[in-house]
């Protein structure tokens, strides 16, 4: 991406290739469970309406064990974002789901010393997999 001109948020400082690969690895997972399409790679990256599906499910991992999801600011308040951990490879635990604007209420607000707000969402306040399942055999996804 860097290649292309394409950034990661401002002061990252982590490993964005890892980073990348850590949430190629939930979206493709959340993929299969659902029998949704998977957006891939692509130059356009803009233009994405969400990871998985018609424009609804945005999926974000971790590899920690105790992982919480990450909402940032920017992130769309109507889409519902999914928290899976990689921590147990090839295992992917898909966590839970919330509806953007309920975690940013819901998560805790940080101020990191990337200067970019963002949430954590513990898993507690996530809602259950088996909802969005039942949503996805009604065609709601």
């Amino acid at each position: 991406n860097a290649a292309k001109g394409i950034h990661d948020a401002k002061g990252f400082g982590g490993d964005t290739e890892e980073i990348h690969v850590q949430g190629a690895i939930g979206e493709k997972a959340i993929s299969k469970a659902f029998n949704l399409p998977w957006v891939e790679v692509t130059d356009e990256f803009k233009k994405i309406k969400a990871d998985v599906g018609s424009g609804v499910l945005q999926v974000r991992s971790t590899p920690l064990e105790t992982g919480r999801l990450l909402l940032r600011e920017r992130d769309n308040d109507r889409q519902l974002w999914i928290l899976c951990r990689i921590h147990l490879l090839p295992v992917v635990w898909a966590v839970g789901w919330i509806v953007g604007g309920e975690g940013k209420r819901e998560g805790v607000l940080m101020a990191a010393e990337t200067n970019w707000p963002y949430y954590l969402v513990p898993a507690d306040k996530l809602k259950s997999m088996e909802l969005l399942h039942y949503a996805n055999k009604a065609g709601l996804l």
